[in-house]
């Protein structure tokens, strides 16, 4: 049984890793500046509503970091784009991820501070269905109900700060799409936050980082590495042991029939 355990467990793993790696839509890590456009623009993150003071690599904390900085000095008058931010094209996504770093200089501030949003669609790939989203203020985080929200705009639900989240750290982000559920599920560090009504969406077809401004302005910077979309979510490794499992039940029975 050793000698065929052997064989059926690396496949696997062979069978998980070769799955993990074809659902990869894209995987940054921001060594480098990232390609920027200021329209919709394939393999580039261009301008979603306002376009932030600055969105380029930078080193902080021991790495290279994508560095989101918006300024005092903006000249938006319309609260609309008093959010501000860049969108990259994630065609038939089902999870996206990225560490956000938790600044303390964001507890006990007033106003939103920013952070991952998803844009979901159905059949049409011109019309949005949904936007999931991660957001954090009023020390806690926040996940956006699309359907609720675009019903009267009081989408966000308080979400907590889950136990282990610390200040000065970064933590990561987690938006998956169970479109049979017709769900979206929102994780911290692996903590599910909660879920919400996907309405339809089968798709998350881009990704915005976000941070938010105010008309009197703020100087501030958002930093993001690590940046994954997936067309799959992967498997946990619960599920990869119960694959072995299978493999090793497998093996029993054959060697049973060949006795």
């Amino acid at each position: 049984m050793k000698n065929l355990m052997k064989p059926l467990v690396g496949g696997a793993f062979l069978a998980l890793s070769g799955t993990a790696q074809a659902s990869i839509i894209t995987d940054q890590t921001f060594d480098s500046d990232p390609v920027l456009a200021d329209s919709r623009t394939d393999g580039a993150w261009f301008v979603d509503r306002s376009k932030p003071a600055g969105f380029s690599s930078v080193d902080f904390m021991g790495d290279k970091r994508l560095a989101l900085t918006i300024s005092s000095d903006h000249t938006e008058t319309d609260l609309f784009r008093f959010t501000q931010g860049r969108q990259f094209l994630t065609p038939g996504a089902r999870m996206i991820s990225i560490d956000w770093y938790l600044d303390p200089a964001f507890q006990n501030t007033t106003g939103r501070v920013g952070g991952l949003w998803g844009v979901g669609f159905g059949g049409d790939p011109s019309g949005v269905l949904s936007y999931p989203i991660i957001e954090f203020f009023e020390d806690q985080f926040h996940v956006w109900d699309s359907v609720q929200g675009d019903d009267d705009g009081s989408g966000f639900r308080p979400a907590g700060l889950p136990d282990g989240v610390a200040f000065g750290e970064f933590v990561n982000m987690e938006i998956q799409l169970d479109p049979t559920a017709d769900l979206f599920r929102f994780f911290l560090n692996d903590t599910l936050l909660g879920t919400e009504e996907a309405g339809g969406t089968t798709e998350i077809g881009s990704v915005i980082l976000q941070a938010v401004n105010t008309a009197d302005g703020i100087d501030r910077t958002l930093y993001f590495d690590n940046f994954v979309a997936r067309s799959s979510i992967p498997v946990p490794a619960t599920g990869l042991m119960l694959l072995i499992g299978v493999a090793g039940a497998a093996a029993l029975g054959r060697r049973a029939r060949q006795a």
